[in-house]
């Protein structure tokens, strides 16, 4: 079953084809990324839509382009970590606490929404004091009136018609918090996959079946699913009566996709089988996530430090991001 077809070479040529033109490495990733690019944008061709309430930072493709890279090696940096750290618990704790178990993979999974939002040129950020007063003193230089944004904001990425190797930034507040707002961001770049993906494909199947588990549980039911068993008492007796179980994300069986596909979730339907959806949800985006990674890999030929950084002080060595295409 060819589940990356059609839809998914379109995110590689739309997305990551541009992006394999630049690097960034290890070394610069503190202060090569989207926040500081914007706080050291040229705002003498600041631009704002009063309709679509978006700031536009227009940017040089070699300024850009490397500090969202920045962005995509923090958040695989910290999927990484959190899935490597899931895993060995996972071998050495058969008996871990459920609760933790969803818990901790749901945060692998947020990491990979995080890191796939970015590699599709699009994502969420959080303006401090600081880069918040800088974008409001500019409109007032470069506009003559004030700006309203709010610290938790949604950015995306799109090339300039007029001019070969820029490209503009659009700003603009989001109206959900920070989770949530991956969730959503994420569910749209799914929705966009089924309108890219050939009819009668293994694709289509299941980004339809996907996004109808979506439509059931909304967009944003990891992170719903995560705040009912880390917080609501009561699923400490779930886990000691087994009526949940660990959700193992990372841990790939010979079925993960199967719950997906049978698409028999309801809203009322136990939280095994949420877990289950959400297991198998999860598990596709982080295949997508690091498939899209390799691909980059791949076309550089390189790993500007990334991997032996990740690996220099740790015992259990780490290995490059390998792709994924089928499934059974």
């Amino acid at each position: 079953m060819l589940i990356f077809d059609y839809a998914y070479n379109s995110l590689r040529q739309t997305y990551i084809v541009p992006l394999s033109d630049y690097q960034t490495k290890y070394s610069s990733l503190r202060k090569n990324n989207i926040k500081t690019a914007i706080m050291n944008a040229d705002f003498s061709s600041f631009m704002y839509d009063s309709n679509s309430k978006e700031i536009i930072l227009s940017f040089t493709a070699d300024k850009l382009l490397p500090a969202l890279l920045g962005d995509i090696w923090l958040c695989y940096i910290r999927s990484e970590l959190q899935c490597e750290s899931a895993k060995q618990i996972y071998s050495l704790q058969p008996d871990f606490c459920p609760n933790w178990s969803i818990v901790s993979d749901y945060y692998g999974s947020f990491f990979d929404a995080s890191a796939l939002l970015r590699l599709t040129m699009r994502g969420n950020i959080f303006l401090d004091a600081q880069t918040m007063a800088t974008l409001k003193k500019s409109a007032n230089a470069f506009l003559g009136f004030e700006i309203n944004i709010d610290q938790n904001c949604v950015y995306y990425i799109e090339k300039e018609a007029s001019t070969v190797d820029r490209y503009s930034l659009h700003l603009h507040s989001s109206k959900h918090q920070t989770h949530e707002t991956v969730w959503i961001e994420t569910g749209k770049i799914i929705r966009n996959m089924r309108n890219e993906s050939h009819q009668k494909s293994d694709e289509l199947t299941v980004l339809n079946c996907i996004i109808s588990c979506l439509d059931t549980l909304g967009d944003t039911f990891p992170s719903q699913l995560r705040n009912t068993v880390n917080y609501q008492l009561l699923y400490g007796l779930n886990a000691v009566d087994k009526k949940i179980l660990p959700s193992n994300v990372f841990s790939m069986s010979s079925k993960w996709l199967d719950p997906v596909l049978e698409n028999s979730i309801k809203k009322k339907s136990p939280d095994a089988l949420k877990i289950a959806v959400f297991k198998s949800y999860a598990l596709y985006i982080h295949i997508l996530t690091y498939n899209l990674i390799s691909e980059y890999l791949d076309m550089r030929g390189i790993g500007f430090g990334i991997m032996s950084a990740l690996n220099k002080h740790r015992e259990l060595k780490l290995s490059k991001p390998s792709a994924i295409y089928t499934y059974r």
